[in-house]
């Protein structure tokens, strides 16, 4: 058909297979690889968010406070050594030296628990505008091993102080509302 001998047939055939042998071989073992060292990694959720707390035994009444929520979604046991929040891109950090918690600090974390951290907001805020002149800024908390791991929350903006800009805008919330309530009552 081709005007290739027997031999030569049986030998590009084999050949074609060992080829396709090798690369799918190749290929699972590198899948392989990957699905191991993934389940083999820290799989941590952070979470900022700010809360009244009302009849807690560690926090004054009607204080708010930052929450720090931290969930261990993966199969290796982590420490949690180290609480803070970063604010802004350049403007440095704050660490929080020994937050209220479900937990205390260098305590294992395992597998699909979760914990919360707790820090009086108004401090955190008179801190921060202290180290910034803005009248916004986003913040992001962040948790860290004794290894060096280290996990952050998605970023939460910060009102620090009033300006005319801000007040329209509640204004404009507040007659939003009502608006609204008017509407569909």
């Amino acid at each position: 058909m081709l005007g290739l001998d027997t031999n030569t047939l049986i030998a590009l055939v084999g050949g074609v297979t060992g080829l396709i042998g090798t690369i799918s071989g190749a290929a699972i073992a590198y899948l392989s690889l990957k699905h191991t060292l993934d389940s083999d990694r820290h799989r941590i959720k952070v979470k900022l968010s700010q809360s009244h707390l009302i009849n807690h035994p560690t926090v004054s009444s009607n204080q708010s406070q930052f929450v720090i929520h931290v969930a261990n979604l993966g199969n290796v046991p982590f420490t949690v050594a180290n609480v803070g929040i970063q604010i802004g891109h350049y403007s440095g950090g704050l660490a929080i030296p020994s937050p209220t918690g479900t937990h205390p600090l260098g305590e294992v974390l395992a597998r699909d628990k979760t914990c919360n951290f707790w820090s009086p907001y108004d401090d955190a805020v008179e801190t921060v505008k202290g180290m910034t002149k803005r009248s916004r800024i986003k913040v992001r908390a962040h948790v860290s091993d004794y290894a060096g791991n280290r996990f952050s929350s998605d970023w939460h903006p910060l009102q620090l102080r009033q300006t005319r800009r801000s007040k329209v805008r509640g204004k404009l919330h507040k007659w939003r509302l009502v608006v609204l309530k008017f509407l569909f009552s």
